[in-house]
């Protein structure tokens, strides 16, 4: 249970979350916090240098994300996840690390791959806002479901958050980096990656 020194109702409960979030973006209450309460108007807080976009090119395979024309010549880091998925929410909570990571190169992008079906897109486009995924955002259609499940886990089954990394001729370089919450040997695995 939080306790408060002061009196919750005089500073307002979405100001109190916002000034949090702010304020104390790693902090492990946050993310507690995040789970139980959702602010009715929550602002956009951006990433510098950075804002959520979405993908509405039909993409059907991992190679054909390299020809997206705002992703032509970069490195493309794949964070593959579900609205579903409690572990995928744990890791955003960390996606900061990501941001700290990826700040030495100027030619890496996040994309955010949902495998969410039609019924949850809304809940898709409402995760995105909350947990302000800065990137490029798409969901998954059949095809590109069929091609992850070839190319990444060479079966039927998908299990998520798993994390991959394209080159800018759209070759996977590594199809299974270890998740945000191991940033160190993220941070080793990205640099020998990109040279």
């Amino acid at each position: 249970m939080l306790h408060f020194e002061f009196k919750v109702n005089e500073f307002g409960l979405d100001k109190m979350y916002i000034y949090l979030r702010h304020s104390y973006p790693e902090s492990e209450y946050l993310q507690q916090i995040t789970k139980k309460f959702k602010p009715k108007n929550m602002p956009n807080i951006k990433e510098e240098g950075s804002a959520i976009s979405f993908i509405s090119k039909e993409v059907s395979s991992l190679s054909a994300l390299s020809a997206v024309p705002s992703l032509k010549g970069k490195y493309l880091f794949v964070d593959l996840w579900a609205t579903w998925c409690i572990p995928c929410r744990e890791e955003f909570g960390k996606k900061e690390a990501l941001h700290k990571i990826s700040q030495p190169y100027k030619n890496v992008e996040r994309v955010y791959i949902s495998i969410d079906d039609d019924s949850r897109a809304e809940q898709w486009k409402n995760d995105i806002d909350e947990w302000r995924l800065c990137g490029y955002n798409i969901r998954a259609n059949n095809r590109l479901v069929a091609d992850i499940k070839e190319k990444v886990y060479s079966s039927e089954h998908i299990s998520i958050p798993r994390y991959l990394l394209i080159s800018p001729s759209g070759e996977i370089l590594d199809g299974n980096l270890p998740r945000l919450s191991q940033s160190k040997l993220l941070e080793q695995t990205i640099h020998q990656l990109i040279k």
